[in-house]
């Protein structure tokens, strides 16, 4: 069994994995009892953001196969950037598992966490690039730390808001995720003019709020755990080319 971790800013989640089935997924914090151990791991693949010590020492008796950029030409995509050496993994991990669902389509792949990231992969199989933004707690955020009176405030991002707001957290409210969602719906309009038949993939802490301002796109989908069957297809991968 193939188990998957995937160490976002924010959370860390997992996932086990026999072949291509999904078995069991959840998230752990690392002072938890892993989650897993009742299962017998034959190995273990990484997917992380931020410094992977911590988890390292946490599964010391298991080893980690990191996904790195040197390792792209073995991923079941093609990689078509400039820089892929500076290529986040779980943008591609994301990809590798939006084209498990939608081979010969194209994808839109939105990962909405602490940043939003936006990413076109054609539809022969190529990651084309893509797009990064702060997401709305971060832009919130900042308008707190950057100015002189503006409050600290958050947001569940459960509604879709008026872009007209009437006092002064409503209007900060109204500029961060009005602005946000014009952005992605930009941003999708313009990858559907280059592949008509794409497919929208949407994975992240706030996918369920990014899937209500493209309720109008009938090929959207949710899929909490994209990152992971990503990473799954890409361990899948490399055992057929051995």
């Amino acid at each position: 069994m193939t188990l998957t971790i995937d160490i976002g800013n924010t959370r860390r989640k997992w996932a086990i994995f026999d072949g291509a089935q999904m078995l069991n997924c959840g998230y752990w914090e690392a002072s938890d009892t892993l989650p897993w151990k009742d299962y017998e791991i034959d190995e273990t693949i990484g997917c992380c953001v931020g410094e992977k010590e911590s988890t390292q020492q946490i599964l010391k008796n298991n080893k980690i196969d990191w996904l790195q950029s040197d390792s792209f030409d073995n991923f079941p995509i093609k990689i078509n950037y400039n820089s892929p050496k500076t290529l986040g993994v779980d943008r591609v991990a994301a990809a590798c598992g939006a084209w498990k669902f939608s081979k010969g389509k194209g994808c839109v792949i939105i990962d909405a966490g602490t940043c939003i990231t936006i990413d076109y992969l054609d539809q022969n199989g190529a990651y084309q690039g893509g797009a990064i933004l702060p997401g709305v707690h971060m832009q919130l955020k900042a308008l707190h730390q950057e100015t002189a009176k503006l409050p600290m405030i958050t947001t569940d991002l459960k509604n879709i808001l008026s872009p007209c707001g009437k006092d002064t957290q409503q209007s900060m409210l109204a500029g961060t995720q009005t602005a946000t969602s014009f952005a992605i719906a930009e941003f999708v309009r313009h990858y559907l003019e280059l592949s008509p038949n794409a497919e929208i993939w949407v994975t992240g802490g706030n996918s369920t709020w990014v899937e209500m301002l493209l309720k109008d796109n009938a090929n959207v989908h949710v899929e909490p755990n994209l990152v992971m069957i990503g990473m799954n297809e890409i361990a899948m991968n490399k055992k057929l080319k051995r």
